[in-house]
């Protein structure tokens, strides 16, 4: 039987990193010297390209850059400006390679006629990190986020808010190295001082408190994440209502922290209160809904509340064919799903008709086959079973293992399971177990 899998991960999608309040690292605000190329990169930051233009002012950019660089050399001041301002641009639109490449060619040049811990060249540094960080380069980017948090402990008031900005970005690299412990305790250290400056309730100590309990959470130390969540949960409840985005968010880390913990009952309960402001707010079809009903029904499967999960995948199917369609890859997810939870409740005629509903669905969209259509017929293959429909079983389960045998070979371990299944459907012993 096909395993249901995810729409989303488990864990809420975590904020990239907190905003620096005084000046961002793509703001330097702090120059001792006043020089053109500052006073251009300062402004250039401040750029801002709607994304049905992303195209036309990049082909611009380049062209107006290779000329300058032709014109007036590749360490010119106009030619450095032009890079950095579509590097900016690459990079808000997720273009983070090229963006690292211009930012990689500018900083050695700023390095070179201002020094090595200019601000100019730590905003440049900062970027770098930055894009290393969404191209999940950790390692590569480690060694410079601890020259820009050196630099920046070393040249800005301890109250400056951009040291945050510094320590939330190694923590973040720490974390995809999977080093959580030097992670966690950066992640504290951030919150002790985002918590004292900012209060508990601000997005900037959200973000350094959801990091702190990821981490905890990797150690194994779930009670001190679960407790640490709850706090952060009362205050933003507090502050901003049940209904804020950030309540939301830290909402759901508690609910994961309480199955981790054990807590199978308050997890359920948060997080059906949670899915009723998604649905009210933004909808079933929304990310964030599918996030947060997906945790509630590995939750609700492992209470072994079956009819919990049907109705909860009920309005998940519903919502998805409103919003897309029968035939829609998420409607079909869901329609699967749905099915599984018939069978697990032993209501296997329902359970046929949606297989069924799917496997029509797929095998006109993508061909017998395509693997999630044989995935589709071997679901629907072992309910019939179940119905004891043993030829219209066995005639499927054949048509399975034909195509597996043919598109992956005779040895591939899905052949061989497809092998199994259509020898289970000519089994009389099996066809007597399926009679008791």
């Amino acid at each position: 039987m096909a395993k249901k899998t995810p729409t989303t991960s488990d864990r809420a999608a975590k904020s990239r990193r907190p905003p620096a309040s005084s000046g961002s690292p793509s703001q330097p605000t702090a120059t001792k010297e006043k020089t053109s190329d500052s006073d251009h990169l300062s402004s250039l930051a401040q750029a801002e390209i709607k994304p049905n233009e992303a195209s036309k002012n990049w082909d611009a950019s380049w062209r107006a850059l290779k000329l300058s660089e032709k014109k007036l050399g590749p360490d010119h001041p106009k030619t450095l400006d032009l890079a950095f301002q579509l590097a900016l641009e690459l990079e808000k639109h997720e273009n983070y390679q090229s963006a690292l490449d211009l930012f990689a060619w500018i900083m050695p040049i700023k390095e070179r006629d201002f020094g090595p811990e200019h601000p100019v060249t730590i905003l440049l540094a900062d970027r770098i990190v930055l894009n290393l960080v969404d191209l999940k380069r950790f390692a590569e980017a480690r060694d410079l986020a601890i020259r820009v948090v050196a630099a920046k402990e070393k040249n800005l008031d301890p109250e400056n808010h951009e040291i945050i900005s510094a320590w939330y970005n190694l923590a973040e690299i720490y974390y995809g190295l999977g080093d959580y412990a030097a992670s966690r305790d950066l992640s504290q250290k951030i919150l002790s001082y985002s918590e004292r400056v900012f209060g508990l309730a601000s997005h900037v100590t959200l973000c350094a408190g959801s990091a702190l309990t990821w981490n905890l959470s990797k150690l194994g130390d779930h009670v001190r994440a679960r407790d640490l969540n709850a706090r952060l949960l009362a205050a933003c409840e507090k502050t901003l209502g049940f209904d804020h985005p950030d309540t939301l968010l830290v909402a759901h880390n508690l609910a994961q922290n309480l199955i981790e913990t054990g807590d199978l009952k308050r997890s359920v309960k948060l997080s059906l209160r949670i899915l009723a402001v998604r649905e009210r707010t933004i909808g079933l079809t929304h990310d964030e809904a599918i996030l947060t009903a997906t945790q509630l029904a590995s939750t609700l499967e492992k209470m072994n509340d079956f009819a919990g999960v049907r109705d909860l995948y009920t309005r998940l199917l519903s919502a998805h064919e409103r919003a897309f369609g029968a035939d829609h890859p998420r409607t079909l997810h869901y329609a699967t799903n749905l099915a599984i939870t018939w069978e697990n409740l032993r209501e296997f005629q329902a359970a046929r008709d949606l297989h069924a509903r799917v496997l029509a669905a797929r095998e006109k969209a993508l061909g017998f086959d395509h693997p999630d259509t044989l995935s589709a017929a071997a679901n629907l293959a072992s309910v019939l079973l179940r119905l004891q429909n043993f030829a219209e079983a066995h005639d499927l389960s054949a048509r399975v293992l034909a195509s597996r045998e043919k598109t992956l070979g005779p040895g591939h371990p899905d052949t061989l399971k497809a092998a199994e299944n259509l020898n289970f459907a000519q089994n009389p012993n099996f066809r007597i177990l399926t009679t008791r």
